[in-house]
Protein backbone atom coordinates (compact mmCIF):
# COMPACT_ATOMS: atom_id res chain seq x y z
CA UNK A 1 0.00 0.00 0.00
CA UNK A 2 1.13 3.58 -0.61
CA UNK A 3 0.33 5.08 2.84
CA UNK A 4 -2.62 3.72 5.25
CA UNK A 5 -6.12 2.99 3.04
CA UNK A 6 -9.64 4.68 4.64
CA UNK A 7 -11.14 2.75 6.87
CA UNK A 8 -14.75 1.47 6.25
CA UNK A 9 -16.89 0.09 8.49
CA UNK A 10 -20.09 -2.75 8.57
CA UNK A 11 -22.70 -3.26 10.84
CA UNK A 12 -23.67 -7.35 11.11
CA UNK A 13 -26.11 -8.87 12.95
CA UNK A 14 -24.98 -11.48 14.99
CA UNK A 15 -27.00 -15.33 15.45
CA UNK A 16 -27.54 -13.36 18.59
CA UNK A 17 -29.55 -10.81 17.51
CA UNK A 18 -27.67 -8.26 18.54
CA UNK A 19 -25.53 -5.57 16.10
CA UNK A 20 -21.19 -5.80 16.06
CA UNK A 21 -19.54 -3.45 14.26
CA UNK A 22 -16.41 -4.61 12.14
CA UNK A 23 -13.76 -2.08 11.28
CA UNK A 24 -11.70 -3.04 8.15
CA UNK A 25 -9.15 -0.79 6.16
CA UNK A 26 -10.14 -3.13 3.06
CA UNK A 27 -13.54 -2.63 1.30
CA UNK A 28 -13.03 -5.56 -1.04
CA UNK A 29 -12.50 -7.39 1.97
CA UNK A 30 -14.93 -6.25 4.50
CA UNK A 31 -17.75 -7.17 1.62
CA UNK A 32 -16.82 -10.90 2.09
CA UNK A 33 -16.66 -10.85 5.90
CA UNK A 34 -18.74 -13.84 7.29
CA UNK A 35 -20.13 -17.36 6.66
CA UNK A 36 -20.77 -18.49 3.26
CA UNK A 37 -22.08 -22.42 1.69
CA UNK A 38 -21.60 -23.46 -1.78
CA UNK A 39 -24.67 -23.12 -3.93
CA UNK A 40 -22.99 -23.18 -7.05
CA UNK A 41 -20.01 -24.81 -9.09
CA UNK A 42 -18.62 -24.60 -12.38
CA UNK A 43 -16.09 -27.27 -13.45
CA UNK A 44 -15.34 -28.74 -10.45
CA UNK A 45 -15.51 -32.16 -11.50
CA UNK A 46 -12.61 -31.85 -14.23
CA UNK A 47 -10.86 -29.59 -11.12
CA UNK A 48 -10.60 -32.15 -8.94
CA UNK A 49 -9.73 -34.73 -11.46
CA UNK A 50 -6.89 -33.16 -12.51
CA UNK A 51 -6.42 -33.12 -8.64
CA UNK A 52 -6.10 -36.71 -8.60
CA UNK A 53 -9.38 -37.47 -6.72
CA UNK A 54 -11.10 -40.23 -7.73
CA UNK A 55 -14.57 -40.47 -9.42
CA UNK A 56 -15.91 -41.71 -6.07
CA UNK A 57 -14.45 -38.88 -3.77
CA UNK A 58 -14.76 -36.39 -6.50
CA UNK A 59 -18.54 -36.95 -5.90
CA UNK A 60 -19.06 -37.05 -2.51
CA UNK A 61 -17.07 -33.31 -2.50
CA UNK A 62 -19.14 -32.16 -4.77
CA UNK A 63 -22.35 -33.24 -3.27
CA UNK A 64 -21.18 -32.65 0.29
CA UNK A 65 -20.13 -29.08 0.00
CA UNK A 66 -18.44 -26.87 2.34
CA UNK A 67 -18.64 -23.88 4.14
CA UNK A 68 -16.04 -20.89 4.60
CA UNK A 69 -16.27 -17.74 7.35
CA UNK A 70 -14.00 -15.35 6.61
CA UNK A 71 -12.95 -12.94 9.11
CA UNK A 72 -10.50 -9.87 9.45
CA UNK A 73 -8.20 -9.00 12.44
CA UNK A 74 -7.57 -4.65 12.48
CA UNK A 75 -4.83 -5.29 15.20
CA UNK A 76 -2.81 -7.30 12.97
CA UNK A 77 -4.27 -6.20 9.14
CA UNK A 78 -4.84 -10.30 8.62
CA UNK A 79 -7.56 -12.17 7.29
CA UNK A 80 -8.47 -15.85 8.53
CA UNK A 81 -10.34 -18.34 6.94
CA UNK A 82 -11.90 -21.40 8.07
CA UNK A 83 -12.95 -23.83 5.80
CA UNK A 84 -15.05 -26.52 6.62
CA UNK A 85 -16.08 -29.59 4.09
CA UNK A 86 -16.31 -33.78 4.33
CA UNK A 87 -12.61 -33.85 4.84
CA UNK A 88 -12.32 -31.95 8.15
CA UNK A 89 -11.50 -28.21 8.89
CA UNK A 90 -8.36 -26.22 8.25
CA UNK A 91 -8.09 -22.73 8.73
CA UNK A 92 -5.43 -19.79 7.04
CA UNK A 93 -4.46 -16.62 9.05
CA UNK A 94 -2.38 -14.18 6.40
CA UNK A 95 -1.65 -10.77 6.38
CA UNK A 96 -2.84 -8.63 3.86
CA UNK A 97 0.20 -7.16 3.12
CA UNK A 98 1.53 -9.74 0.62
CA UNK A 99 4.08 -10.77 2.94
CA UNK A 100 4.69 -14.70 2.18
CA UNK A 101 3.57 -16.90 5.12
CA UNK A 102 5.07 -20.73 5.53
CA UNK A 103 2.85 -23.68 6.15
CA UNK A 104 3.42 -27.28 5.74
CA UNK A 105 -0.12 -28.31 5.16
CA UNK A 106 0.11 -28.34 1.40
CA UNK A 107 -1.02 -30.68 -0.79
CA UNK A 108 -0.08 -34.19 1.35
CA UNK A 109 1.76 -32.37 3.91
CA UNK A 110 3.98 -30.39 1.78
CA UNK A 111 5.34 -27.36 2.85
CA UNK A 112 3.68 -24.15 0.77
CA UNK A 113 4.19 -20.72 1.33
CA UNK A 114 0.89 -18.30 0.88
CA UNK A 115 0.29 -14.61 0.75
CA UNK A 116 -3.16 -12.96 0.85
CA UNK A 117 -3.28 -9.21 -0.69
CA UNK A 118 -6.49 -6.88 -1.57
CA UNK A 119 -5.92 -5.87 -5.31
CA UNK A 120 -6.37 -2.20 -5.82
CA UNK A 121 -9.02 -0.89 -8.33
CA UNK A 122 -10.55 -4.46 -8.48
CA UNK A 123 -12.71 -5.37 -5.16
CA UNK A 124 -10.87 -8.72 -5.44
CA UNK A 125 -8.98 -10.28 -2.79
CA UNK A 126 -6.03 -13.06 -3.83
CA UNK A 127 -4.75 -15.55 -2.14
CA UNK A 128 -1.81 -17.06 -3.94
CA UNK A 129 -0.01 -20.28 -3.00
CA UNK A 130 3.59 -21.35 -4.08
CA UNK A 131 6.60 -24.10 -3.47
CA UNK A 132 9.15 -22.63 -1.28
CA UNK A 133 11.82 -22.68 -3.94
CA UNK A 134 9.82 -21.74 -6.96
CA UNK A 135 8.35 -18.63 -8.24
CA UNK A 136 5.64 -19.52 -10.17
CA UNK A 137 2.10 -19.87 -8.08
CA UNK A 138 0.88 -23.53 -7.13
CA UNK A 139 -2.65 -21.88 -6.57
CA UNK A 140 -4.52 -18.22 -7.09
CA UNK A 141 -7.72 -17.86 -5.74
CA UNK A 142 -9.47 -14.48 -6.27
CA UNK A 143 -12.83 -13.84 -4.00
CA UNK A 144 -15.31 -11.03 -5.42
CA UNK A 145 -18.19 -10.30 -4.34
CA UNK A 146 -21.06 -10.46 -7.65
CA UNK A 147 -23.99 -7.90 -7.81
CA UNK A 148 -26.30 -10.84 -6.87
CA UNK A 149 -24.72 -10.46 -2.82
CA UNK A 150 -22.82 -13.78 -3.58
CA UNK A 151 -19.17 -14.49 -3.21
CA UNK A 152 -17.20 -15.72 -6.64
CA UNK A 153 -14.06 -17.87 -5.92
CA UNK A 154 -12.18 -18.48 -8.69
CA UNK A 155 -9.40 -21.22 -8.39
CA UNK A 156 -6.81 -21.78 -10.96
CA UNK A 157 -4.50 -24.68 -9.45
CA UNK A 158 -1.28 -25.77 -11.15
CA UNK A 159 -0.59 -29.93 -11.21
CA UNK A 160 0.81 -32.61 -12.87
CA UNK A 161 -1.71 -32.54 -15.71
CA UNK A 162 -0.87 -28.45 -16.32
CA UNK A 163 -3.53 -26.50 -14.71
CA UNK A 164 -6.68 -26.83 -13.35
CA UNK A 165 -9.15 -23.90 -12.96
CA UNK A 166 -12.36 -23.88 -10.94
CA UNK A 167 -15.45 -21.47 -10.13
CA UNK A 168 -17.37 -21.75 -7.06
CA UNK A 169 -20.39 -19.40 -5.56
CA UNK A 170 -21.40 -18.94 -2.56
CA UNK A 171 -24.43 -17.53 -1.07
CA UNK A 172 -24.42 -14.99 2.58
CA UNK A 173 -25.46 -16.04 5.73
CA UNK A 174 -23.64 -13.03 7.90
CA UNK A 175 -23.91 -14.13 11.63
Amino acid sequence: FCGPPATAESVLSSTGGTEITMRCRHPALLQLLGRWRMQERHNMESFLEGLGFNGIMRALLVKAGQEQVINYSDQADTMRVITSDLRGTSELELPLSGKWVMAHDGDGGSTVCRSASVVKGTRAVVITERAPDEREPLSVCTRTLLPDGRMCIDIQKRNAGGAAGGRVFRGEERF
